[in-house]
């Protein structure tokens, strides 16, 4: 039985998706399969997916004739995995030939890890070195709570998304929400439910370029859109609806009433952080600035 599925949802892909594929063909441990997914492209990725289902038989890949949305396309490759290890990976990003067996052998060496991931690093669009990602995002706590807070409070990056994880307990989780901070709820979701593992070798790039619908500079109705195209906004800021989905997703665990708790709290303070504490941090730091006593960075 082959041991990992490697999802790749792509919509419009055809600028980094032969680099994203020939990295994956090009990896040391090759037991897997890569789905690739066509989200109703209208460039040339249909014609590039199925040049390597040609030529390579791990390969498949189907396309939809309309665009689902980016969170169906994810979630749909995943409904459909059969093997007992599953890994998402973006239609633009790099991985180095190590970073499969890496992370597979993370994975058997410890059967209480959910999930383990690797240190990234930053391309731009040519290739171009960046910089390097935050070091040490593995969660190894004890209890979910102590998880969910070291996660969420410390660093709440969402590249672990594209980790590799136990496809039994994926499958279990909300998977990827329509809206926008769907994959944050995911991850906090997953941190309940097992520790993280990260290797401290920066074996995936990460590319940062202009198209990304989910860079700083999108609207929050395109990310919607990105993420679902029929969605409208809903009212009120995408930081509540996050929470209100946060709070829901611990409701649905098996947790002690003081672990539940624990991760409600973790959730209120997360919101009054990002909604009051820093935006009142940043007001603060601007009227100093004004008036001289400190300088801008």
């Amino acid at each position: 039985m082959t041991l990992l599925t490697i999802g790749l949802p792509v919509f419009n892909g055809e600028n980094y998706l032969e680099e994203a594929l020939a990295s994956i063909a090009a990896q040391t441990f090759t037991d897997f399969r890569v789905h690739i997914s066509d989200n109703g492209s209208t460039d040339r990725t249909a014609e590039m997916a199925a040049g390597w289902a040609a030529k390579d038989a791990r390969f498949c890949h189907d396309r939809l004739e309309e665009n689902c949305g980016a969170a169906e396309n994810f979630n749909r490759i995943l409904r459909k995995c059969e093997t007992p290890y599953f890994r998402w990976h973006a239609h633009d990003d790099v991985m180095l030939p190590d970073l499969l067996q890496v992370c597979v052998d993370g994975m058997q060496a410890d059967d209480s890890l959910v999930g383990c991931t690797t240190k990234s690093s930053f391309i731009g669009p040519q290739g171009e070195h960046i910089g390097a990602d935050i070091p040490d995002l593995s969660i190894l706590q004890a209890t979910p709570s102590q998880r969910m807070g070291h996660w969420l409070l410390r660093h709440s990056r969402c590249d672990a998304i594209f980790g590799l994880y136990r496809t039994d307990i994926l499958q279990q989780t909300v998977q990827i929400p329509s809206c926008r901070g769907g994959d944050q709820i995911t991850l906090c979701e997953l941190s309940i439910l097992g520790p993280r593992l990260e290797v401290p070798r920066p074996l995936l790039l990460l590319r940062q370029h202009s198209d990304r619908v989910t860079a700083e500079s999108a609207s929050d109705e395109e990310i919607a859109k990105w993420f679902d195209p029929t969605a409208t906004l809903p009212k009120g800021s995408a930081r509540a609806r996050l929470l209100r989905e946060k709070l829901a997703m611990v409701r649905a665990q098996d947790l002690s009433f003081s672990e539940a708790l624990r991760c409600r709290l973790i959730l209120y303070y997360w919101y009054l952080r990002q909604t009051v504490i820093w935006p009142f941090k940043g007001f603060v730091k601007r009227i100093l600035i004004r008036v001289g006593l400190r300088r801008s960075s």
